[in-house]
């Protein structure tokens, strides 16, 4: 077991193994691990933002949702240099949850409304900066402005880590859900709670969808059908494959039209 750091107070003992996960987690929180001291650091120390558009009350959350990157937030009143400048807006036209324009592009995003897909998508709740530019106009639903300090507190930390991220299909439901209560919780309670992701009632897989009522009696036929034929073996070794490739979130592609829908999770060309 390992004893882990923040600014120089012990926080939690954790495995090697659960290291490791922490280690690939931190920059998605805004933060990294000084594997030598075993401590966790600031991960936007000396990066800044300039924010116009929101109320100030919003402006204080989103600051205490951040203060644990070292990020230095500002608005537009406070005429500092900043390394990306944000406007956010609410507009009733939109036809997605969030909007974003950068670099003369439109890009809408879907957001994952399941409760647990796997960690890659529901980490940022597939929310994810397009490409590096500025300055940023941010479009936001009415009915998705309670998610506006969550959603720039994803875009702000993505637009200066994301080439420190790495695909989490290695790291379980449970290490997550651990590192988050006895880590991130510890560090910033506000932002951990935006990362509590909610356990289906039956397990942590996703449910099957419902046979329509005019299929039911056909899928009855059949089920019954290929009992018949075929016995069942439970502990029939299947055949993996191994040669699957590993997911990776973090390839956009380019479009030339003005506005286009984002899938992170979709492979595109560089």
């Amino acid at each position: 077991m390992r004893t882990i750091y923040w600014g120089h107070t012990k926080i939690t003992t954790i495995s090697e193994d659960e290291i490791n996960d922490l280690q690939t987690l931190l920059p998605y929180w805004g933060m990294l691990l000084d594997t030598n001291k075993r401590e966790i650091i600031n991960g936007l120390t000396n990066c800044s933002v300039s924010i116009n558009g929101i109320e100030s009350h919003v402006y204080r959350k989103l600051q205490t949702s951040l203060q644990h990157t070292g990020v230095n937030i500002s608005s537009n009143q406070e005429k500092k240099s900043a390394n990306i400048d944000i406007s956010v807006c609410v507009e009733e036209t939109l036809t997605y949850p969030i909007s974003l324009t950068l670099m003369n592009m439109t890009y809408n995003l879907r957001t994952v409304t399941k409760e647990y897909v796997d960690l890659n998508k529901i980490i940022h709740q597939g929310i994810w900066f397009p490409r590096k530019g500025s300055p940023i106009v941010v479009r936001i639903h009415p009915k998705e402005e309670q998610n506006t300090v969550k959603w720039l507190s994803y875009l702000i930390i993505q637009a200066f880590l994301r080439k420190s991220f790495e695909p989490l299909g290695g790291i379980s439901l449970s290490v997550y859900r651990k590192i988050v209560t006895t880590v991130l919780s510890s560090i910033n309670q506000d932002f951990s709670q935006f990362q509590n992701i909610k356990k289906n009632s039956a397990s942590d897989w996703p449910e099957t969808p419902n046979v329509p009522a005019y299929l039911q009696h056909h899928s009855l036929q059949s089920t019954t059908s290929n009992q018949k034929k075929h016995s069942i073996q439970p502990f029939h070794k299947k055949k993996i494959n191994k040669e699957e490739s590993p997911f990776n979130p973090f390839k956009f592609q380019d479009k030339s039209q003005k506005t286009s829908i984002i899938n992170p999770f979709q492979k595109g060309g560089e």
